[in-house]
């Protein structure tokens, strides 16, 4: 099963979004991490944080790709991290991450879909009550996650 869940970092440690109620210290510059889990085996977890807004901007993108059926590839926004989702033949996806040694896992390409538009759902959701007056850019990957499902 794969796992996707955000978490801000504040004040040198993470707080898994949906549990954070307090603001956002600097909101050009939204420090967190994504942590993604298949068949118990961590692929991204928070030793790779960055602007997470951006992070999650660039996964969007990915997971329209990957849903098209299209590989793809992207990195971290201010790390030389690359990430890949690559479309396998018999309905997989691999999520590759070249950080500490390099790390990957197959998944179910529907599965995939489904996980990250419900994770980026909620961050996106989460975002427009921590930084309403950038409703305009949450709304616009709000609008891409909806039509893939």
């Amino acid at each position: 099963m794969l796992k996707v869940d955000t978490y801000f970092r504040v004040d040198n440690s993470f707080v898994k979004a949906e549990d954070y109620d307090g603001d956002l210290h600097d909101k050009n510059y939204i420090e967190g991490s994504l942590s993604i889990s298949a068949n118990d085996f961590q692929v991204v977890d928070m030793h790779t944080w960055d602007y997470i807004d951006q992070l999650w901007s660039y996964v969007v993108d990915g997971v329209c790709e990957v849903s098209s059926g299209k590989s793809c590839f992207f990195h971290f926004p201010d790390q030389p991290i690359k990430v890949s989702f690559d479309v396998m033949g018999e309905g997989l996806v691999k999520i590759s991450i070249d950080f500490d040694g390099g790390r990957c896992v197959e998944v179910d390409k529907d599965e995939f879909v489904y996980r990250f538009t419900e994770a980026g759902a909620r961050f996106f959701c989460i975002m427009k009550e921590k930084d309403p007056e950038s409703n305009d850019c949450w709304d616009y990957y709000l609008e891409k996650l909806s039509q893939l499902h």
